[in-house]
């Protein structure tokens, strides 16, 4: 079944990045369709997909408002996660803006945490990381970059790690696991995460 996206979507390189996932857009009394589908879906480069949801889900998460139910519509009318490597790099961009939406500030020390915001949030990575154990691990990844790129705020690793683990979204072996992995691909900002959670792992049981 043919997939519609809001016409109010008219940023052509918007529109481009979504007919590549094969979406339709809808213009009222006529639509253009890529026939591509499900192979052009597997073109889109990570960089495309993350850019994609950080903007439209951005856009959703950007209140303190609960605003959960409007994102799941959203992820069930637009996107169509199909293959694993997709499936992966939907739950980082996921876990990427979900998590920064509820971040006060953007850079080291000015950053402050939602403590409450991210308690309410866990909800949506909760649905879709589904207890899949390398989901786990990539929203992990998903969080040490997002750390990383924010310039490694003091606490900041911590407090998001004990709502992950207190919601019931990542479990203790994963975050053990996240500890001791060696990827070559995630070496990224992973030294200076590991010291800012020492006091986790220490609590951790």
């Amino acid at each position: 079944m043919e997939k519609q996206f809001p016409v109010a979507i008219d940023d052509p390189f918007c529109q481009i990045i979504l007919q590549k996932l094969g979406f339709t857009f809808s213009t009222g009394s006529s639509s253009t369709t890529n026939s591509g589908g499900d192979a052009n879906a597997n073109s889109l480069s990570d960089e495309d997909l993350f850019s994609l949801i950080k903007r439209e889900l951005g856009s959703i998460l950007a209140t303190i408002e609960n605003v959960n139910d409007k994102v799941f519509d959203w992820i069930q009318k637009n996107l169509n996660i199909s293959s694993p490597e997709k499936q992966r790099l939907f739950i980082r961009a996921l876990v990427t803006v979900v998590v920064q939406s509820t971040i006060q500030g953007d850079k080291a020390e000015s950053c402050r945490l939602n403590h409450d915001l991210l308690n309410v949030r866990t909800a949506i990575l909760k649905r879709y990381i589904n207890y899949d154990n390398n989901l786990e691990l990539q929203a992990l990844y998903a969080v040490q970059a997002l750390n990383q790129h924010l310039e490694s705020p003091p606490r900041l690793l911590g407090l998001i790690f004990s709502v992950l683990y207190d919601e019931d979204v990542i479990p203790e072996e994963i975050f053990y696991a996240w500890q001791k992995s060696s990827d070559p691909n995630e070496t990224v900002g992973k030294g200076v995460a590991l010291k800012s959670v020492t006091s986790f792992f220490d609590w951790l049981p």
